[in-house]
Parts: C-alpha cells; sequence; structure tokens
C-alpha cells in the first residue's frame, strides 16, 4: 500500500511543490510506520489540518454562496464536505492514498478508511507549514473543487426539509405550521400517504410517499419551492 518511491508524482497531483521535502515526507508517515523508523508521524499535522480545512471551506462557501443559501445548510454542507467520507473520496480518487507510509496489514487499512482522511489533512498541514496560507487553499480547492459548486451544495443541503421550513417560517415570523393528512391508501405493509403542509391555516405545498415522514418531509419541499426557495 506504500510507494513513496516517487514523491514527485504526489505533488503533481495535489499541485503543488514543497520547499522542504521533510513537511510532504512527515504528512505521509503513520505512527506505526514511524514507530518502526524512530522518525516523525503526521498526528499532529492532521490536527493542524483539520482546523485550515475547516476554515478554507468555510470562506470559499461563505463567499461564493453566503447570498444564496442559509447559515444552517451552509454549516451542513461544510460538514459534508469536510467529513471522512468526502476526503476518502477525494483521495481515492486522486490516488493519494498509495503514498500513505505505514505498517499494518491490508486488512486493517480497509477497516479503516479514516486513515486517508487523516493523510489528507496533514497534507493540507504540509502545504501550509511549507507554503502558507494561500496556497493551503489552492490544493484545499483542487481536491474538493467538485463538492463546491451550486450542483453539489444541492446534493449535500439540507435532507430534513421540515426542520428548514420550521427555521425558516419562524424566522419570516409567518405564523404556525401543521402537516394534515389528506390519504392514505394502500396495503398494511406497503402504505401509501399524502400530506398537505399549512402554515397559518393556507396550504403551500402537498407530498406523497410510503411513510409519514416522507410524505411530510416532501411537502416541506414543496412549501420551501413556493417560497422560491427550494433548498437555499
Amino acid at each position: 500500500m506504500t510507494d513513496c518511491n516517487n514523491l514527485e508524482n504526489l505533488e503533481k497531483i495535489i499541485g503543488y511543490t514543497f520547499n522542504d521535502k521533510k513537511y510532504l515526507v512527515r504528512s505521509i508517515t503513520h505512527s506505526s510506520y514511524a514507530h518502526e523508523k524512530h522518525v516523525k508521524d503526521n498526528e499532529t499535522m492532521e490536527f493542524l489540518g483539520d482546523a485550515i480545512l475547516n476554515f478554507v471551506i468555510t470562506e470559499d462557501l461563505y463567499k461564493n454562496f453566503g447570498n444564496k443559501y442559509k447559515e444552517g445548510l451552509l454549516s451542513k454542507a461544510r460538514s459534508n464536505i469536510v467529513s471522512t467520507d468526502s476526503l476518502v473520496e477525494a483521495a481515492e480518487k486522486l490516488g493519494i492514498q498509495k503514498f500513505l507510509k505505514i505498517k499494518i496489514g491490508k486488512s486493517a487499512i480497509k477497516n479503516s478508511r479514516k486513515l486517508y482522511a487523516d493523510m489528507i489533512e496533514s497534507l493540507i498541514a504540509g502545504v501550509y507549514l511549507d507554503g502558507g496560507m494561500d496556497n493551503a487553499k489552492k490544493v484545499i480547492i483542487t481536491m474538493l473543487n467538485e463538492h463546491l459548486t451550486e450542483k453539489a451544495l444541492d446534493k449535500y443541503a439540507v435532507k430534513d426539509y421540515k426542520t428548514y421550513l420550521q427555521e425558516y417560517v419562524q424566522g419570516e415570523k409567518l405564523g404556525t405550521i401543521e402537516y394534515k393528512l389528506l390519504s392514505k391508501s394502500g396495503l398494511d405493509h406497503e402504505p401509501f400517504f399524502e400530506f398537505a403542509v399549512e402554515i397559518d391555516g393556507k396550504e403551500y405545498g402537498k407530498g406523497t410517499g410510503n411513510s409519514k415522514k416522507q410524505a411530510q418531509t416532501q411537502a416541506a419541499q414543496n412549501a420551501l419551492e413556493m417560497f422560491n426557495r427550494g433548498s437555499k
């Protein structure tokens, strides 16, 4: 799982050439390898990289989408973008994981994909320590660019439209929300529900689904769209 013979390839992948290679080497060195070789590992670099990653993603979302989306959605989008799953996906897509210097079995790596996410964070810290924040930002955007588009934000947007509708209605002081069952059909083991969402007695959206929650969630989403907000 380790391929560190040509670190120039890793630099090309992330789009940054290190002035001091010690930061690059340490950023890809897992503690299991470090303990055996008596060198420094990347654990504290992960700590720094995590903070930098969160700041850069927050800043990017604010600058590019701050006027389009509410704070709650931006927070949830950020949480998804910096999550282990997203970082692992980025590492594997770019092929970065093969550069990890580690001394544990392949099965252990498969059971702990977080190692790849940790390496992404330590690489970010390495770039920051070697070349400053501007270069760290460029690397982060390069690795996570596909997650920082309006289309991607819709994917990472608020999944619980009922909660978001509640926040919006309360914020705008529009009144009380009520979900009304319009119909129930289908078999007991496969029901089909239709709900309407009303705000101060006025209907704003309808939704259907195989569960009450699903139908109510769709109704809330449709209500948000009626407010010309959609998931924004």
